[in-house]
């Protein structure tokens, strides 16, 4: 295994498959070629001093859609400088003189990124396409520890991952909604939650936008025409704030909708979640029992439904999934591995008859809130 050396940055050398000692006037023909269509570029770079060292190393591209991912498959961030004249001038003559033949037309970029090295060990780094990126199987989004993957063909999330801690947890995220029960002794309205049956999906295609940046990525995704969502990954944040744009909920076929988020794990809670009290401590809750009684179960939805002012949380043996929100609602968990909050509500009375006007055009009310996903070691 040949190495390649960087003349700006003799302490460091690259893995690949020769030596390019010419990389100061810019000529390097590997880092040159096209790597889009399914092709990366793995380089490794070696430090072997006694001390750990870190620096910008600078590579010439020709394409400025090129993300670089260390080991862990993080994004670090880049800088791409266009090649000046000189450098191209300077490149022009002495690789003829070196090759004996005149080189390519000089790439368009140096491409910059940060590395830090141990003494004596070296670094692995991958640079691919963003186009590429795009066309595999799972998008990856996250500028720090945290983690979301989601699928490129369906938009559905797949996993959430902290690299710090090294917790682990598939999970899909759905929007659905419960049909209001119209039964005459208990109908569902402004302060009864009553389902008619299981909920309804809305979609199960989620075209996504994904926006990188050095600070936070965010994926933009439309449910239905009146289901938006922001997901949102900060650098120096381990958790994901979601951003709803629910409503105006369509109400033409006379069927109350009561829109929830649910998300769905693969943890074994054995029943078990836990809802805060009123804003204060987290309480153990048990799917269809209650401590104080035998629970009889008419309403497997509402009877396991609660309060939320903080949130709701599940656990496994391994791990912990949260969902904290910022307003008071109500949540609840009714299947294992599974957490849904109320996000908003289209019943009879005041509900769905509440509008805002602006001159003569009127619409049922929009909600736009946020809820925060963690996981961590249990």
């Amino acid at each position: 295994m040949l190495l390649l050396s960087a003349s700006p940055f003799s302490f460091f050398s690259f893995t690949i498959v020769e030596q390019y000692p010419l990389l100061n006037i810019s000529y390097c023909p590997p880092t040159e070629e096209d790597i889009s269509d399914g092709k990366s570029l793995v380089m490794v770079a070696y430090n072997p001093l006694g001390w750990t060292r870190t620096d910008i190393i600078r590579i010439p591209v020709n394409d400025s859609n090129l993300v670089v991912e260390d080991s862990s498959g993080n994004t670090i961030d880049t800088q791409f400088v266009p090649l000046d004249d000189v450098t191209r001038s300077v490149r022009k003559f002495y690789t003829e003189a070196y090759l004996g033949h005149p080189s390519k037309e000089a790439p368009r970029y140096w491409l910059l990124f940060q590395v830090s090295v141990p003494p004596l060990e070296g670094k692995r780094y991958r640079i691919l396409s963003t186009i590429h990126r795009k066309n595999t199987e799972t998008i990856e989004i996250g500028p720090g520890n945290l983690k979301m993957s989601f699928s490129s063909t369906s938009g559905q999330l797949k996993r959430m991952y902290n690299s710090r801690t090294g917790v682990v947890i598939p999970v899909q995220q759905d929007f659905l909604w419960y049909s209001s029960s119209e039964a005459y002794d208990q109908a569902s309205g402004a302060y009864i939650f009553r389902p008619d049956g299981s909920p309804n999906s809305v979609s199960q295609s989620k075209p996504m936008e994904v926006i990188r940046g050095p600070l936070v990525d965010e994926v933009y995704q439309q449910f239905s025409p009146w289901i938006n969502q922001v997901t949102r990954l900060y650098k120096d944040k381990e958790h994901a704030e979601v951003e709803y744009t629910i409503g105006p909920i369509p109400g033409n076929d006379y069927i109350g909708k009561e829109v929830i988020s649910r998300m769905t794990t693969n943890m074994t809670t054995g029943k078990v979640f836990y809802t805060d009290s009123n804003g204060r401590d987290f309480l153990q809750r048990v799917r269809d029992y209650r401590a104080d009684w035998n629970l009889l179960v008419n309403q497997p939805v509402a009877g396991n439904y609660y309060p939320l002012n903080l949130g709701i949380y599940t656990t496994d043996k391994e791990s912990e999934f949260s969902v904290l929100v910022d307003r008071a609602t109500e949540g609840g968990s009714i299947a294992d591995g599974e957490v849904e909050t109320m996000l908003h509500r289209g019943v009879e009375e005041a509900l769905n008859k509440e509008n805002v006007c602006v001159e003569s055009v009127c619409q049922a009310l929009m909600v736009r809130g946020n809820y925060y996903l963690s996981i961590d070691n249990f």
